[in-house]
């Protein structure tokens, strides 16, 4: 079974989006302190807020809804021990840049272009991540705060990520079945062993019909025992005609098997006739 990548955190994201907006903007990394510099976002002990002539930003990533994340490719991966779902999707990410400083929109301006350079691409890529390459123009948004305005741009720019999610089911590695008639008799029998169930089925139980048919036997005015082709089944579908005249059963034949035998013998050919004409119709 092939290995796959584990699916990405947030704080992986916010962590890799901190050491690239480092390496993109030259004033971050000319810093005293470049992790102050550029600081991730909603963290748990938090830092002193910057001042209003320093260059600050702040780095959060989230999964955003999106068609492409909607979609779900289900296969399966068999080896003789495990039987594993692999589910394969893209998960969209977000990427928000707030950016505090009097260089604030300059800095953005350089994200925005930096994020399609081979360096920062694969930054990214090492962690199974692609830029979507339709981000949005920064936006300038100067914030009051303890009576003055403190300059603002935010940048946000989306990226995808080819999820692979693994589950190990369980599967049947044998079955045995039998297939009965409705009389109850057993019509087959097949079984499966790491390979799909195989059918033994037997042939369908379609009547068959005689159509019209001429009892073997002699009509010569003596013999009243003539052969059918098979016997008839059931019994009361056989329909017989002399000379096209329809016979009553047990009246003027009688059938055992495919013994038909009537009551009185057919007449046999004649000078003037060709003699009597004996049909059988039935099921068998």
């Amino acid at each position: 079974m092939s290995s796959y990548p584990t699916p990405l955190t947030p704080d992986a994201i916010q962590t890799l989006a901190q050491a690239a907006t480092i390496q993109m903007v030259p004033l971050f990394a000319a810093s005293p302190n470049p992790p102050g510099a550029v600081r991730i976002g909603w963290q748990t002990l938090g830092q002193p807020f910057q001042q209003v002539s320093q260059d600050v930003a702040y780095v959060r990533c989230y999964e955003v809804d999106d068609p492409y994340n909607r979609v779900r490719d289900v296969s399966y991966d068999q080896t003789p021990e495990v039987y594993t779902k692999v589910t394969n999707y893209t998960r969209v990410w977000e990427c928000a840049w707030d950016v505090y400083g009097p260089n604030s929109f300059d800095n953005c301006r350089l994200i925005r272009t930096r994020l399609f350079d081979q360096d920062i691409h694969d930054l990214f890529a090492a962690l199974n991540l692609y830029l979507v390459t339709d981000p949005s123009a920064p936006t300038r948004v100067p914030e009051l705060f303890q009576g003055q305005w403190w300059e603002r741009t935010d940048f946000k720019a989306r990226f995808n990520e080819f999820v692979t999610e693994t589950y190990n089911t369980g599967y049947v590695e044998s079955a045995t079945w039998s297939l009965e008639t409705v009389a109850g008799i057993p019509a087959g029998q097949g079984s499966a062993a790491g390979d799909p169930a195989y059918l033994i089925v037997p042939p369908p139980l379609i009547p068959n019909f005689s159509g019209e048919t001429f009892p073997a036997g002699p009509i010569n005015g003596v013999n009243t025992v003539f052969t059918l082709m098979a016997p008839p089944n059931p019994v009361n579908s056989l329909q017989v005609f002399l000379n096209g005249v329809l016979q009553i059963a047990n009246q003027n034949y009688t059938v055992s098997g495919v013994f038909l035998t009537m009551s009185s013998p057919p007449s046999g050919p004649t000078e003037d006739s060709g003699g009597d004409i004996l049909v059988a119709i039935f099921r068998y």
